[in-house]
């Protein structure tokens, strides 16, 4: 979906609409149709032929119900001005962090509907906390974008997905739309200075500075929106991950939307991962809390 915006205004990303709705359309029934093909089991207990059953799908629905504030989590994000960022959950709660795995590094995309679910739920919590009404004002959701290598890897974006699935399901605020705008930078730096982990993906194992270091200038503004982004009047940014670990990519994210004049109100995740050294895995306490409306 594009941003509407007035008729007056160019829109970098209304060019090739139906084009992008069409290539969406044509991912979701290759991965639906390869899953068709794949035997499933529950990536939690291991029951074959389900995709989750229903007691870990009950778990993870319970684990990811109250979304929260989770800027305790991550002592990467800018604290000038202030980063909101709410999760659906807790990462190793309720399985989320089984689920999440199989999703991204084992193509499990039957499990894309249980996660955009938590997702949705933390998007409008989000929403919620920025100080708007959902029904008054726009809501534009970036997500945060992975690179050539882990794409080719995998097949498709998972955030990507997720968001697309809640927004056809009819599970983000009405009115919502999706707005890709980001990319990684081409070059070996800045990323040739984070560590690769053994499973392929960016930044595992890498410590907070290294984290901050390695995203620093990473991300930018597609090409075809150099010259600026239309938004609707009043239009409310958030940025959208799947996990909150340092915080730095949100951090990255924001800095270059910001440098593109897109305010960034708030992001959310599907979960996020306790702070090492944390006495338990729980949500932060007291004031930290933020209900699901």
């Amino acid at each position: 979906m594009d941003v509407d915006a007035p008729p007056q205004h160019r829109r970098p990303w209304s060019r090739y609409p139906r084009l992008r709705t069409l290539a969406g359309l044509v991912e979701a029934a290759v991965l639906a149709f390869l899953a068709l093909l794949m035997p499933v089991w529950c990536p939690r207990c291991g029951r074959v032929d389900v995709s989750l059953c229903r007691p870990c799908a009950a778990r993870l629905r319970c684990a990811t119900a109250r979304p929260f504030a989770a800027e305790a989590f991550a002592p990467g994000l800018p604290v000038d001005p202030p980063l909101a960022v709410t999760a659906a959950g807790v990462y190793r709660a309720g399985g989320i962090d089984v689920v999440l795995l199989a999703l991204k590094d084992h193509g499990r995309t039957d499990l894309t509907a249980h996660v955009a679910a938590a997702l949705a739920r933390a998007v409008t919590t989000a929403a919620a906390r920025a100080g708007a009404g959902v029904r008054d004002r726009p809501l534009v959701l970036v997500p945060v974008p992975t690179t050539l290598r882990a794409r080719w890897r995998r097949g498709y974006h998972p955030v990507g997905l997720l968001l697309r699935s809640a927004l056809h399901r009819g599970l983000l605020p009405p009115g919502t739309a999706l707005l890709p705008c980001l990319a990684v930078r081409w070059g070996p730096a800045p990323w040739s200075k984070v560590r690769w982990g053994a499973g392929g993906g960016a930044h595992r194992g890498a410590g907070r500075r290294a984290r901050a270091r390695g995203l620093a200038g990473s991300m930018r503004l597609r090409s075809r929106g150099r010259r600026g982004v239309c938004l609707p009047v009043a239009a409310l940014v958030l940025v959208v991950d799947d996990v909150l670990t340092t915080g730095a990519t949100l951090a990255e994210a924001r800095r270059a939307l910001n440098t593109a004049g897109m305010p960034v109100h708030g992001a959310a995740v599907v979960a996020a991962v306790p702070p090492p050294g944390s006495v338990t895995g729980n949500r932060p306490a007291g004031e930290n809390q933020v209900p699901l409306n």
